[in-house]
């Protein structure tokens, strides 16, 4: 039915904005901010990783690759969001130990 379409289409356009949002803000401030904004970027990001499933693997990239920060209390904020991440998905601990293990392995 027509409405059904509608909403179907509705909810891709918000899909789109969501990504679009995840790879514009989020990836820029996680790359590109200060310190004192990537901490709660952080904070966003694995606070929307814990609620919604979308995007999970560029969030968990995102989050992953703050490890690695040359800030230490920017590291230390991403490996709080991951303990948090585990505490509340226990499921998850494969899939976090397989990026933080590629993080480990790439070449610097």
């Amino acid at each position: 039915s027509p409405k059904v379409l509608l909403l179907w289409r509705f909810e891709e356009m918000v899909k789109e904005k969501y990504y679009l949002f995840m790879s514009q803000y989020i990836g820029y401030t996680l790359r590109e901010g200060t310190e004192q904004q990537k901490i709660p970027t952080l904070t966003s990001a694995a606070t929307f990783l814990r609620g919604v499933p979308e995007g999970e693997a560029t969030l968990l990239q995102m989050i992953c690759n703050k490890l690695g920060d040359p800030a230490k209390k920017v590291a230390s904020a991403a490996a709080h969001e991951l303990r948090k991440l585990l505490d509340a998905h226990p499921a998850m601990q494969s899939i976090v130990a397989r990026e933080v293990q590629q993080l480990a392995h790439r070449p610097q």
